[in-house]
C-alpha cells in the first residue's frame, strides 16, 4: 500500500510541476526504470496475471497503471519513458516524433 501511495505522490508532483514551473509548449521526455515489477492494467485481476503473494514474497513490486493492457514485467534491462506534455501538443504531434526530437537533441548535444 506504501508503494502505491509514494508512486501517486511521485506522479502529482510531477504533473504538479510541470504546471507550474515550465512553458505551455514545452515537452518533457522522462526516462525511468523500475526494478523487479508486474505492472498491470487498470482493469486487470493481479492474481489471474500472476502469482502475487510469490512475487511480493521474492522483494517484487506489483503496480496498476491508470490505462489499459495487458501485465508486463519490468527490470533494470528495459528503459521506460512518459511523455508529459500539455494537450494542444500531444494532440499536434505524435508521440513517436516527440522521442525521435528528442533522441536527436541528446545525440547532438552529448556526443562522446
Amino acid at each position: 500500500m506504501f508503494r502505491k501511495i509514494q508512486v501517486r505522490i511521485i506522479i502529482w508532483h510531477l504533473k504538479e510541476a510541470y504546471l507550474i514551473f515550465v512553458d505551455e509548449d514545452t515537452v518533457i521526455l522522462y526516462l525511468w526504470q523500475n526494478s523487479h515489477t508486474i505492472v498491470i492494467g487498470k482493469n486487470q485481476n493481479a492474481y489471474a496475471e500472476c502469482k502475487v503473494d510469490e512475487f511480493i514474497n521474492a522483494g517484487g513490486t506489483l503496480a496498476r497503471r491508470p490505462s489499459g493492457g495487458g501485465a508486463v514485467y519490468h527490470d533494470l534491462g528495459n528503459l521506460n519513458f512518459s511523455i508529459i506534455c500539455n494537450e494542444s501538443i500531444a494532440k499536434e504531434h505524435t508521440y513517436q516524433r516527440i522521442v525521435k526530437e528528442a533522441l536527436r537533441f541528446f545525440w547532438h548535444s552529448f556526443r562522446v
